[in-house]
This record gives structure tokens, sequence and C-alpha cells, in this order.
């Protein structure tokens, strides 16, 4: 199946909105269907990324799926689960260099936006955190 000048469109401006929006301009789905038009080119990925979200229950189990996972989910081939599997790569060892930076734990709130995502691809994790009323914990 060729991509029709609607899916060129469409991809076209899925990218200018990532651009311009940031990092949340996407919606998950929207994130899934574009890293699979990079795998996949000619082909239509919004049902094939709405399938994957719905089958790995969201975004985080999806990113974290193994590839085998992956690959029985009808459409799914070696270069699409490589893309996904890359892509959570590349967010672990963002989150990774994040952390390593900071001099001091971060806050509650951004305790969970660091900590939890890595948490969910470990079979064990150790944690220990402090409180403190200081303004600049």
């Amino acid at each position: 199946m060729s991509t029709s000048p609607d899916n060129n469109g469409h991809r076209a401006r899925l990218r200018q909105r990532r651009f311009e929006g940031g990092p949340d301009a996407l919606l998950d789905h929207e994130l899934i269907e574009y890293l699979l038009a990079l795998a996949i080119p000619r082909r239509d990925t919004k049902p094939l990324a709405n399938a994957l979200l719905t089958e790995f229950g969201g975004i985080a189990g999806l990113l974290t799926a193994d590839a085998e996972a992956l690959a029985r989910v009808p459409g799914m081939g070696e270069t699409s689960a490589a893309a996904l599997k890359t892509a959570h790569a590349a967010a672990l060892r963002l989150l990774r260099a994040q952390v390593a930076e900071r001099r001091s734990l971060p806050t509650g709130r951004r305790c969970s936006t660091i900590y939890v995502p890595t948490w969910r691809t470990t079979r064990s994790s150790a944690f220990a955190c402090s409180t403190s009323t200081r303004a600049t914990c």
C-alpha cells in the first residue's frame, strides 16, 4: 500500500505540531503513529498505533513491552519493533542523564516523573528519599 498525498500531509502536520508545540504537542497515539511512520514509510500507521496502545494498555506498557510481544501484534515487524524499542532506550538514557546531573533529589512531584518510569523497566528497585522543609530541596 503506498502513502497517499493525504497521509503525507497528515505526517507533515504532525511533524509541524511537534516542532511548534514541544514534547506534549502530540497525543500518545499520534506520537506512536509518527514513530511507526519512520519505520513503515509507505503505510497508514494510525490503525497500528491505536492497536498497539490498546494491546499494551498505553504508551508506558507499549514502550516497555519486549520485542517478542510487539512482534505478535499483526502489522508489526522487526523494524517497527526496533523503532519503538529505540525510542524507549533513548527516553531511559535521557532520564538517567537528567538524574545524574542533579545534586539533590527532586521534589515529590518531579521525583515521580523521573524515577517511576525507570522502575517499570526493572525487575527490582531500591529507592530512598528524605524530606526537607528547605525551599531548595
